[in-house]
């Protein structure tokens, strides 16, 4: 007798931003590399959604494994909705200036939501070598990026989750409106849906 039941996880995604943006996996190179985060989507979607999370944290990894694909899907792709990926200093949980020098270098080489999507399948905070390689990244480049990205690279994002309040993870942002904690697909679709 076989088992016809098989638990069910989200592809992987080859880098869905590509086709979105002429600057690749980041809405527009400044505004990455002052504020430390990943935008995916549309430059004119006509909703911006902030998601606060940090791939150390399991829930947040459930949400950018569970329910990050669907957003993509659904409306990312379709030009609905702009997603920003915030990543919160989390101290039980430390390694947030690793997780943005990641993500803006992978960003710097249009790989931004790959090492995204690396670090959250993995629940670790940085990328070797060996990671570069495996997402396409030049290793020797990215390497340089991380080592020599100076300034407090947070400051946005503590800016960020002061104005919002969000001190836990995963935390969602619509206009204006916040949801914290890992919801189900009904309640994430229901708020987008609410807002549009």
């Amino acid at each position: 007798m076989t088992n016809d039941t098989a638990e069910i996880t989200p592809e992987p995604f080859a880098d869905p931003v590509q086709p979105m943006f002429s600057t690749g996996s980041i809405l527009s190179a400044d505004q990455s590399l002052a504020e430390g985060m990943l935008v995916i989507g549309h430059d004119d979607a006509p909703l911006a959604m902030d998601v606060y999370l940090h791939p150390l944290s399991p829930y947040a990894r459930d949400f950018q494994r569970s329910r990050v694909p669907t957003l993509i899907q659904r409306y990312v792709e379709h030009g609905t909705i702009a997603v920003r990926f915030i990543t919160l200093p989390i101290v039980k949980y430390g390694g947030a200036d690793d997780v943005v020098r990641a993500t803006v270098c992978g960003g710097q080489q249009d790989k931004g939501y790959a090492v995204h999507e690396y670090l959250y399948g993995k629940g670790v905070a940085t990328i070797d070598a060996d990671a570069a390689q495996t997402i396409g990244l030049d290793a020797a480049a990215f390497a340089d990026c991380v080592a020599t990205m100076t300034g407090d690279i947070l400051s946005a994002t503590r800016d960020h989750a002061t104005r919002d309040a969000v001190t836990l993870v995963p935390t969602y942002v619509i206009r204006g409106k916040k949801h914290v904690g890992l919801p189900t697909e009904a309640d994430l679709l229901g708020a987008i849906e609410a807002a549009l």
